[in-house]
């Protein structure tokens, strides 16, 4: 049992992250501040104050510094003014598609199924009525749906009339929502679902060896729940009295108090399930009597993100796994129509990161550091997009970074300018990636589209493709939200935001008190109609 359910991790380690190298060749806001453990093993998730409390801060402003990677508030400076990708133009042309929309749909008082909401920021419209309570004290009904590296401008590559209702019938971002840093899978889908950063809980990258217990290692396939720190929306909705259910969610086979894991609502991780079975399993709990019925589900599906790693975000097969995507938004849609249970039903639509190509020949290889210092490969602990270091407790950290910072300079290695190395306690606040024990004394942030390996022999055999997981500001990094039922607005759009402000919002949406998270305070009343 326990090798078949390790098997399908590993599986969905190969769907999920099999280009955090490139594909080989052949293949088809609280600001947290960590204290002292506790008993559990728990993280601190804010501020605590002296009575052991936890006070709110509001985030910092989002870095807008757009396709460059450049940091304006200070911190690293991860990227430089490049010329434009095919990506980058793309991304520059659909802006432009937008503001003429703007133009017309003002201007004709005509919409389309691509047109901008007329809503404006601060004026929200419908949201500013109250929404009453379902009659008969049934309890209100969420499904959170995640697409796996669901770029937020895949939406104008190809039609997508099914996640269309969802926009035109509830509320959207202007750009799409911001991942966490670092932009991947593991560490933003349990962001989601607890509202806190991922050093705050724990799950700073998809692998890794933690720099204060070295000797273990944390994979894609690991749910001992030493390692997942916070409550997840579906231990608050059971704790509070809820039916929950996880379908593949990550994260979600981990047992906590109150979330056993029972098969019946968690399946078992399947990357080979049809995703029209997955749909199915998700309308069939909705068939089940009151008593047993989940009020909070979630549905994952692997794509796009699986094509965006073999062929990078511009290929044709992309279209295909949205169009694929999007029929299943329909069926879901369409089934909760059947039911008559489609306006009375919450459905959020969220990616976990974009993507970006890594077709140009843009390497970083830490094999050229030779000259200038002597780095074991055994140190590294994670290569790219986020280079971390974990050398022996011997060895002076502080020199080690000098020195490798010297070789980076221009001048010296190939491409060393675009790795940005800093001493972990440095990092620019904005990436909240300093304040846990197990990220790694020294950490890399890459440029965007380039790519640190340890040598050149890791190069034989790669072909073009994507990869994610740089600064979570860039617009590339960028993903979907949308949400559609009773507490949302109609044609609603609301600016950016980061994933980590969902959790706060689906409590809210369900009627559950929130667990300490690194939401910003209030946040929720920007994109929710309030309860009657």
């Amino acid at each position: 049992m326990m090798a078949a359910a390790e098997g399908n991790e590993l599986t969905r380690a190969h769907h999920l992250e099999a280009a955090d190298q490139p594909p080989q060749a052949g293949d088809e806001s609280i600001e947290p501040e960590m204290g002292s453990s506790q008993a559990n093993g728990a993280a601190a998730f804010g501020r605590q104050t002296a009575g052991g409390g936890y006070v709110r801060v509001k985030l910092a402003e989002k870095d807008t510094s757009g396709f460059s990677g450049r940091d304006t508030e200070g911190g690293p400076p991860v990227g430089c003014w490049l010329p434009l990708s095919r990506t980058q133009t793309a991304l520059a042309a659909a802006g432009v598609c937008l503001l003429v929309l703007v133009v017309i749909a003002f201007g004709t008082g005509l919409g389309s199924p691509r047109s901008p909401k007329s809503t404006t920021y601060g004026q929200l419209g419908e949201i500013s009525q109250c929404v009453r309570a379902p009659v008969g004290g049934e309890k209100p009904t969420l499904i959170l749906i995640s697409s796996d590296g669901f770029r937020w401008d895949y939406l104008f590559k190809v039609p997508t009339p099914n996640i269309d209702r969802l926009r035109m019938q509830g509320t959207e971002t202007a750009t799409g929502m911001m991942p966490m840093y670092p932009s991947i899978t593991f560490p933003n889908h349990y962001s989601i679902v607890t509202g806190l950063h991922p050093e705050s809980h724990g799950i700073i990258a998809n692998y890794f060896r933690p720099a204060d217990n070295t000797s273990e290692q944390f994979s894609m396939a690991n749910h001992d729940a030493r390692w997942w720190l916070g409550e997840p929306m579906w231990v608050t909705a059971r704790k509070q009295g809820l039916t929950a259910a996880a379908f593949f969610w990550p994260g979600a086979e981990v047992i906590k108090p109150d979330w056993p894991c029972d098969p019946e609502y968690c399946p078992r991780y399947n990357s080979a399930l049809p995703y029209e079975d997955r749909v199915d399993r998700v309308l069939g709990w909705l068939d089940l009597p009151p008593e047993q019925r989940p009020q909070f589900m979630t549905m994952y599906m692997e794509d796009p993100d699986h094509w965006g790693h073999r062929v990078g975000p511009d290929a044709p097969q992309i279209d295909a796994a949205v169009t694929r995507v999007d029929a299943m938004i329909g069926r879901l849609l369409d089934g909760l129509e059947t039911r008559g249970i489609l306006n009375t039903t919450h459905v959020i639509m969220v990616g976990d990161h974009g993507m970006t190509s890594v077709c140009e020949c843009k390497d970083i290889y830490l094999e050229d550091l030779a000259p200038w210092v002597d780095l074991p490969m055994d140190w590294v602990n994670t290569e790219s997009p986020v280079l971390s270091l974990l050398p022996p407790p011997d060895v002076d950290v502080r020199a080690l970074h000098a020195n490798i910072s010297r070789a980076l300079a221009p001048g010296g290695i190939s491409n060393g300018e675009f790795l940005s190395l800093y001493l972990k306690e440095d990092i620019s606040e904005r990436f909240h990636y300093s304040h846990s024990p197990r990220i790694a004394p020294i950490v890399g942030i890459v440029a965007e589209g380039y790519t640190v390996r340890k040598t050149r022999a890791e190069k034989e055999g790669i072909q073009c493709g994507g990869v994610h997981g740089f600064d979570n500001a860039l617009f590339s990094m960028r993903t979907i939200f949308f949400g559609r039922g009773p507490r949302f607005g109609v044609r609603n759009v609301v600016p950016t935001f980061r994933n980590i402000e969902l959790y706060e919002v689906m409590c809210d949406i369900l009627g559950l008190e929130p667990a300490p998270n690194n939401g910003t305070a209030g946040f929720k009343e920007t994109v929710l109609r309030r309860s009657c």
